[in-house]
């Protein structure tokens, strides 16, 4: 049985009819010993997404509770999942207290990994430093802000160098697909579905990770265009509808049982002014998910694809195609709307709760868990940089991601919003930590 809990902690918040903020700190009643309990429990409800489905669904950081149990509430592990807590409970409850203690239990902690990598003699002490290298990255990300963006792709690189692959998403779908085999089979999940797998309706088709390792490799040949001969930009644009199709093709052969499911239909005279829709109430469907695993691969197969049929008409327009893009445009449309359905799933603690107070509540009143936005965090960044996206809806996302920030504990998401030109090598390196996160 997990030892999962929600903190009860309210929001710190200015005395009523006043600015002044009531004094910070550890309750006076808890002790220090109840305290570190209660931040281990508090972790694994925020960042522990384990799914009724496990044979179908990778979940998040899934069995890292295990991992706890077998290591001791004193080893470097509970530590660092404590650090984590005190980071998101920091940001999201407004207590800087919090986050003084997280600074400090960070510091002491890479001293300790750095002892720890330095004798690695045990498969039980490389496994722990494994995990605790992946949660020291997740610190940096949540703690990222303008003036400090985070350093959360060292932490990312150290893991893959565990791990003995290279530290990009690539090179570890290239790994995946190759069916390496990790250092540590106790420690990560079995990789035979891949990192985003959903049971299709007949397994013949190509797996969501060949597709979106075929998109990275076609991406990076289309960073300059304009340096590219027409027979080049012609084979490129070839490649990529056909890619496309083939996109196309995963998403017409998902089971049905998996598929996203309506329940709601916001309507535009509900919140008409799309320069100001509250995030979660963008007008339009509403959608559920088995669970927030599938969530997240759905949403990653919809960025994906916009990505390629950005791609696509950047393509068509180097090449002067006279030919007409109103299927791109449709595809990409649809994409969009479906990310829309989907955030309300991902963004509140219980969506049914969420429905049934629509209409009294002007914002979401229950934030849900700070792994179900971060899970969100890449998608929406990525789809709110893309030329083939309404600019309404740009902004829109921009306002999520700084809400994810504020509201879930994830303080990168608020600096991707106002960054849209962030550096490969730093995106990639957050995209590493979340995709550990599912490995493990």
């Amino acid at each position: 049985m997990s030892i999962a809990r929600k903190c009860s902690l309210p929001v710190r918040q200015p005395v009523t009819g006043s600015n002044i903020l009531p004094a910070d700190g550890r309750p006076i009643e808890v002790s220090e010993e109840k305290s570190d309990e209660y931040a281990l429990r508090a972790f694994f409800y925020e960042y522990n997404l384990v799914s009724s489905h496990q044979a179908t669904s990778r979940g998040f950081l899934r069995g890292l509770e295990r991992a706890f149990y077998r290591h001791g509430p004193h080893s470097n592990l509970a530590r660092a999942c404590r650090l984590v807590a005190s980071a998101t409970y920091g940001i999201k409850l407004c207590r800087p207290f919090f986050l003084r203690q997280a600074d400090q239990m960070y510091h002491d902690l890479l001293s300790s990994l750095a002892i720890s990598i330095d004798d690695l003699t045990s498969v039980s002490m490389r496994d722990e430093s494994i995990l605790v290298a992946i949660l020291l990255g997740l610190y940096e990300i949540i703690i990222t802000d303008e003036s400090c963006p985070g350093y959360h792709n060292a932490h990312a690189a150290g893991v893959a160098a565990m791990l003995r692959v290279k530290n990009t998403p690539l090179d570890l779908l290239q790994a995946l697909r190759n069916d390496q085999s990790f250092v540590s089979k106790r420690l990560l999940q079995t990789n035979t579905r891949g990192l985003f797998a959903i049971p299709q309706a007949n397994g013949d088709e190509t797996p969501l990770d060949n597709l979106l390792f075929q998109l990275g490799t076609l991406w990076k040949r289309t960073t300059q265009l304009d340096i590219l001969p027409h027979n080049v930009l012609s084979t490129l644009r070839s490649e990529a509808l056909y890619l496309d199709e083939s996109f196309s093709l995963w998403e017409n052969t998902q089971n049905k049982y998996f598929r996203p499911s309506t329940i709601y239909c916001m309507s535009s005279n509900e919140k008409s002014d799309y320069t100001s829709i509250d995030v979660g109430y963008w007008p339009g469907n509403i959608d559920t998910y088995v669970d927030h695993y599938i969530a997240g691969v759905w949403n990653t197969y919809r960025a994906a694809r916009l990505v390629l049929l950005d791609i696509i008409l950047k393509l068509s327009h180097a090449l002067k195609c006279g030919t007409s893009h109103d299927a791109e445009h449709k595809s990409a449309q649809q994409l969009v709307k479906s990310i829309l359905a989907s955030i309300p799933y991902s963004l509140t603690e219980d969506l049914h709760i969420f429905l049934r107070d629509i209409e009294i509540n002007q914002s979401i009143a229950n934030p849900g868990r700070a792994a179900c936005g971060l899970l969100l965090m890449h998608t929406i960044h990525v789809t709110a940089n893309l030329s083939i996206v309404d600019p309404a809806v740009r902004t829109y996302l921009n306002e999520c991601l700084i809400w994810i920030g504020k509201h879930m504990g994830i303080g990168q998401a608020a600096y991707l919003a106002t960054n849209a030109e962030v550096d490969p090598e730093y995106f990639a390196g957050s995209c590493m930590i979340v995709l550990f996160g599912l490995l493990v």
